[in-house]
């Protein structure tokens, strides 16, 4: 009963099940809290008021985002990132004294292992997030680099979900660090592995003569692969290359 309150946000009936005995530290099947659920679907006075009564900001759970459960939060900063409250996240940070980098727990290993919350925020491409978080010490390329190592020890060097982590920080070092020399160093780890997309990044730095020297022939090279890679942006940019 008090999920469904929380769920409802429902202040009044969620006070009224506290004074009846209600466990605010109570999981669902997924082992995500009521404190989880609140931060989720609920107002900020609503969390307020069950960490006032108890509730403990450090447990972890899991609520699933799709019924193929292949999105998910995974924790309180998570949350608040990912649904783009920063009155929340600050009041995760600040008052209660989170970690910046607080990681998710990751439901397909059992470990705390999973995204931060600047992680979130370069997803949702979040500028008012990103730049808050960046201010009070949080780092998107190396939260990122700690995702790779992760995503190495658990799904191997040869699986998709390696190769996308590591051109999700070839992307990050490229789009928001401008660091194009190391942009390239990981579009080329993960073109290696055949990641059509890091090939297509590879053209275009060569195209635009960024973390390289210029080099058209370079540029059509990695552009044939992503095409062939049946990246369609690709066949675009090639055949634009050959009628300069």
């Amino acid at each position: 009963q008090l999920f469904n309150a929380v769920k409802e946000n429902d202040a009044s009936l969620v006070d009224r099940l506290i004074r009846q005995g209600a466990d605010v530290n109570s999981r669902d099947t997924n082992q995500a809290t009521v404190l989880m659920w609140a931060m989720y679907k609920a107002d900020l006075q609503l969390v307020k008021a069950l960490v006032l009564a108890g509730a403990d900001s450090k447990s972890k759970g899991v609520i699933y985002l799709d019924s193929l459960q292949q999105g998910y939060y995974g924790n309180l900063t998570g949350i608040a990132a990912g649904e783009g409250d920063l009155e929340k996240l600050k009041y995760l940070l600040e008052t209660l004294k989170t970690p910046v980098n607080d990681r998710e727990l990751n439901p397909k290993n059992g470990e705390e292992d999973g995204w931060t919350a600047i992680q979130w925020a370069w997803s949702k491409k979040s500028e008012s997030l990103l730049s808050y978080l960046k201010k009070i010490g949080a780092n998107l390329a190396q939260d990122t680099r700690q995702q790779v190592l992760a995503a190495e020890n658990e799904f191997g060097r040869n699986s998709v979900e390696f190769q996308a982590a590591v051109f999700t920080l070839g992307q990050i070092l490229n789009d928001y660090e401008k660091d194009y020399e190391k942009a390239v160093e990981w579009f080329k780890r993960a073109a290696e592995q055949g990641y059509a997309k890091a090939d297509y990044q590879l053209g275009k730095l060569y195209h635009d003569s960024l973390g390289v020297i210029a080099n058209e022939i370079e540029s059509a090279k990695y552009y044939q692969s992503a095409a062939e890679g049946g990246y369609g942006r690709a066949q675009y940019r090639l055949g634009r290359l050959y009628l300069d």
